[in-house]
């Protein structure tokens, strides 16, 4: 019986793998754009099965955000767009603000250099007088 349940595991997991591989290929497919609710619902569903790693912590509203912003920035007659054009620009948005980021801290650090050099430098001026 044991050997039984580890069969139909790997199967169910075969499975999974074989549907999410129709899935990841499908995205590269256009599909219509949601007109309404409960299909952007399923839509971004569908973009958030296929995101990847690094990205499963982000909040689901912030990744509709995103969606509807894209949506509202495409040309008035488009009314196809391929998933993987979604999936692609919320990855570059998430590297852009880890970038930024980056950028962020690099600024406070130099900031925080330079103050700690003026004060050495004003500190050597008293000295002198």
């Amino acid at each position: 019986m044991k050997y039984f349940n580890k069969i139909v595991e790997n199967i169910k997991n075969l499975q999974k793998l074989v549907r999410m591989t129709i899935q990841r290929l499908l995205s590269y497919l256009p599909s219509n754009l949601p007109v309404g609710m409960a299909e952007f619902e399923k839509f971004t569903d569908s973009i958030v099965s296929l995101i990847g790693e690094g990205l499963e912590k982000v909040p689901r509203d912030d990744l509709q955000f995103m969606i509807a912003g894209e949506i509202m920035r495409l040309a008035p007659q488009t009314n196809k767009v391929p998933k993987r054009y979604f999936i692609k620009t919320i990855r570059k948005y998430a590297a852009n603000q880890v970038a930024g980021q980056i950028f962020v801290n690099i600024k406070e650090k130099q900031k925080a250099e330079a103050t700690a050099a003026a004060g050495q430098a004003s500190n050597g001026q008293e000295k002198a007088n």
